[in-house]
Formats: C-alpha cells, structure tokens, sequence
C-alpha cells in the first residue's frame, strides 16, 4: 500500500476597525490548521491495507478475489458487484478520532465502460465483515435479492460512453465517501468498506464496467482512497 501525504496551511486573521482612529484597531488572534491528506492504495498486490472481490450472480458459490480486475455488470441473470474495502488505520499519520474528514474520494480505473450507454452506479457502506478469498454471491453481505439495497447508497457516479464524464478507459470519478469515513474515523460505524452495484440491477442487454483490482499490481491503474482531514487543534 503505497501512501502519499499533502500538508497545506490555511491562515485566518480577523481585524476590526470600528474607528479610523489607529488607537481603536483591535487584532484577534491567528488560527494556523493544517490539511492533511492520505491516500490509500491497492500497490502492491501484497499489501493488505486493501482488499478487493467481485461476486457473480450466475457463478453464485465461487470466489474471485484474487482476479485481476472487477466488475460491476447489469445484465438478467449474470449480475455482478464489487465490494472493496481500505484499511484506514494504516495512515501515517494515525487519524485521530476527533478530526474532521473535508473530504473522502473512491477511485478506480476503468478498463472497460458500457458502450453507447450511460450507467449509473450505486456505492453503499458494509455493514457486516467480508473476506477477499471467502465473498461469494451467495454469501454477501447484502444478500443475493437484485436492486438491494433500494435505497441507502453513500453516491453515485456515472459511467459509459454516452455520459458527460467517465466515458472511456481511466480514473473514474464521482463516488464521494466523506461522510462513511468521518463514522470510520469517530467510532461510530464499523469499516467494513463499500459495496458497488449497478443502479438497475437486470438490464436485458448486458452492460459491464470492467475495473483494474488489487491484484492487477498496477501502479498507475490502482484502486485509491483519498481522504483530507483536520485534526484537532
């Protein structure tokens, strides 16, 4: 897991003047904060601050994290979700409890989009613990009825070739996770990482976004969460 961190500074100086007179000017006190960022990575391979599966629906009882690559498929009777999860402790610096999360963003690399289509997929929170080499689609976590969860997802992003972003092969983006990390980090909901699906589970005509995994050991094509936070002062 290869971990890369950003340091910003942010000054504030609030100054009143009630009077034109110099005598009246009152000075408050400067707020230094820093803005720190940590970015999770799937490289290399070995690593285990991440994990990766997809679950099939026609292969119902075979697992495949060990796979190259994830997908995220609507299609009758051959749907398939990825789920990923990041070990958010490995930062370095710890996150403390008490800080504040500015901003969470999942990243993957598409290698694949669903063609003359837009897709929207849906990122929901686990609620129960998975294992990449134990997850199949017959014991998932949020269990094998289609278009399940209903509601409840964290975003969505949009993806195919026919959308405004994330048309063609690269880093996808729109599935922002703020507010499922600040609960990881506080304590007050379990990491037990995301699961993505498709929207509209059971498209008639088959419509897949074929993702880079862990195991695909790319360092430039890597599953990535980036997470800025203020820690507390």
């Amino acid at each position: 897991m290869k971990l890369r961190y950003g340091l910003a500074f942010l000054a504030a100086a609030l100054i009143s003047i009630p009077t034109a007179s110099a005598a009246s000017l009152n000075l408050a006190s400067t707020h230094l904060t820093a803005v720190q960022t940590c970015i999770l990575s799937g490289y290399p391979n070995a690593d285990t601050g991440e994990i990766d599966a997809m679950v099939e629906q026609n292969h119902a009882g075979t697992n495949y994290g060990t796979n190259a690559a994830i997908d995220v498929e609507s299609h009758t009777t051959t749907n398939i979700r990825t789920y990923i999860e990041f070990l958010i402790t490995g930062c370095t610096p710890a996150i403390p409890s008490t800080a504040t999360v500015l901003g969470a963003t999942l990243r993957l690399y598409a290698t694949a989009v669903p063609n003359a289509v837009c897709r929207t997929e849906d990122i929901f929170p686990v609620t129960a613990t998975w294992t990449e080499t134990g997850i199949t689609w017959n014991n998932q976590p949020f269990g094998t009825t289609l278009n399940n969860p209903a509601s409840g997802y964290t975003s969505q992003m949009q993806v195919g070739t026919t959308c405004t972003t994330n048309t063609a092969a690269g880093y996808v983006t729109g599935w922002a996770v703020t507010t499922d990390v600040q609960k990881f980090v506080a304590g007050s909901a379990t990491n037990y990482g995301w699961m993505i699906r498709d929207d509209t589970e059971a498209s008639a005509t088959a419509r897949t976004t074929t993702y880079e995994a862990k195991d695909g050991n790319s360092a430039t094509e890597d599953p990535e969460l980036t997470i800025s936070y203020i820690g507390a002062r």
